[in-house]
């Protein structure tokens, strides 16, 4: 009855992904003070809340959500430049050709 309410109010991760550990710590405070005030939830641990509710935490879904992106821009499933962002590795060994090369500062 909850879980959809719960998981709009608890995931801003669609549109707000921070990489600032002040920031994923403060949304996590939130996400804990949100389950806890439900009713029958006081008393449970907060993964024991999480798993009642069906809820994942905030930072397994923040990686899912990027490991999505990821997939989505090697697979051109996105409409974005993929060059900009990181190339894939070519190799000569049975590997497969999906590894990515991340830049270390914008390209020139």
């Amino acid at each position: 009855m909850f879980s959809p309410g719960i998981y709009y109010l608890c995931s801003s991760a669609l549109a707000w992904n921070s990489f600032l550990v002040k920031s994923i710590d403060e949304l996590q405070k939130v996400q804990r003070r949100f389950t806890k005030r439900l009713p029958l939830m006081k008393h449970l641990t907060y993964c024991q809340r999480l798993s009642a509710l069906q809820l994942e935490s905030s930072e397994l879904r923040r990686v899912r959500y990027d490991l999505t992106f990821a997939y989505k821009l090697i697979f051109r499933l996105v409409d974005t430049d993929l060059s900009t962002l990181f190339q894939l590795r070519e190799s000569n060994t049975r590997e497969h050709h999906y590894k990515l090369l991340f830049f270390l500062a914008a390209p020139v």
